[in-house]
């Protein structure tokens, strides 16, 4: 019974595509000769997928935890010093990235270079997620490989901002914490 079923179920869709394609008869005659017993060919196996889960805050000298709320974070897959460093930049000297993108996506008038640079920015991003109230974020469904985050944040006057080399894992659910200690210099 199963064997009947599957079958009709194979020539149910191969008269379908014949028709969308606009083939003649002759063609759905063949389809309906199928052997009783035919097996599809099993499909791929798709590659597992990875997340990556952050946490951010800030620690101060008095031991307060300030999470780092309502932030953009981004997923390279270069390392920005890389991605910089035909423009004479680092990621320490570029200034704010996250206020050039917002300059460009507002449309204020940013010279020639910077939007070689933004330009070169965006096409290594993978993904970008930005954090709760609690300074957590997950990024979903990522390739497994090498890949780099950067976000950054303006604590009063100074900007703190994160350049981190990540291993994603397939199926696996990597978590990295960002503070202080591992902060782009």
């Amino acid at each position: 019974m199963k064997i009947r079923s599957f079958t009709v179920a194979i020539i149910l869709a191969f008269a379908c595509s014949t028709v969308a394609t606009g083939q003649k008869r002759s063609t759905r005659r063949r389809a309906s000769q199928t052997q009783p017993n035919a097996t599809a060919a099993a499909a791929p196996t798709p590659m597992s997928q990875a997340t990556l889960s952050i946490e951010a805050g800030l620690i101060y000298e008095s031991g307060d935890v300030k999470p780092v709320a309502r932030t953009t974070f981004y997923l390279l897959d270069e390392d920005l010093r890389i991605i910089l460093k035909p423009f004479g930049e680092t990621p320490g000297t570029l200034g704010s990235m996250m206020d050039l993108l917002r300059a460009l996506s507002e449309g204020s008038s940013i010279d020639k270079e910077y939007s070689q640079i933004k330009s070169a920015i965006e096409s290594h991003v993978i993904a970008s997620v930005i954090t709760d109230f609690n300074g957590k974020a997950k990024f979903e469904s990522l390739a497994p490989g090498t890949r780099f985050l950067y976000g950054e944040f303006h604590a009063g006057r100074e900007r703190v901002a994160w350049n981190v080399r990540v291993e994603l894992t397939a199926g696996k659910d990597t978590a990295v914490n960002l503070d202080n200690s591992n902060r782009s210099p």
